[in-house]
C-alpha cells in the first residue's frame, strides 16, 4: 500500500484510495475505472472491430493493438521511473484502455 501511494498520479495507473481490514480480509479501495479489463478485451477479440461493430482491416487492427501496448508500456515506465518494479503484470487489471 505504501508503495502504491508513492506512485505519481497518472492516467494509466489506478489510484490507491484507502484500505481497511477485518479479522479475515484486507480490503483495498482503488479508483473506479469504467470499461472492461484487458483480459476481457483480448478474449472477446475486441481488437478486430471498431466501436460501431465494423470489422477492422489488418492494418487498423494492428494500430489498435499498438495503441494498447503503448499504454501498457507507458504505465510500466512511470512505475519504473518511480523506483518500483512490477513483477505481476497480467491482463486482468483494469485501467489500461481508454
Amino acid at each position: 500500500m505504501t508503495i502504491h501511494r508513492s506512485l505519481p498520479k497518472h492516467a494509466r495507473i489506478v489510484q490507491f484510495l484507502n484500505s481497511f481490514e477485518t479479522a479475515d480480509w484486507l480490503f483495498l479501495l482503488l479508483e473506479y475505472i469504467e470499461g472492461t479489463d484487458l483480459y476481457w478485451w483480448i478474449t472477446q477479440k475486441s481488437d478486430q472491430y471498431d466501436h460501431t461493430g465494423r470489422k477492422l482491416t489488418e492494418r487498423e487492427r494492428l494500430e489498435v493493438v499498438r495503441g494498447v501496448f503503448k499504454q501498457c508500456l507507458e504505465a510500466v515506465s512511470v512505475v519504473h521511473e518511480s523506483g518500483v518494479s512490477h513483477r505481476d503484470l497480467k491482463p486482468e487489471v483494469r485501467a489500461l484502455l481508454v
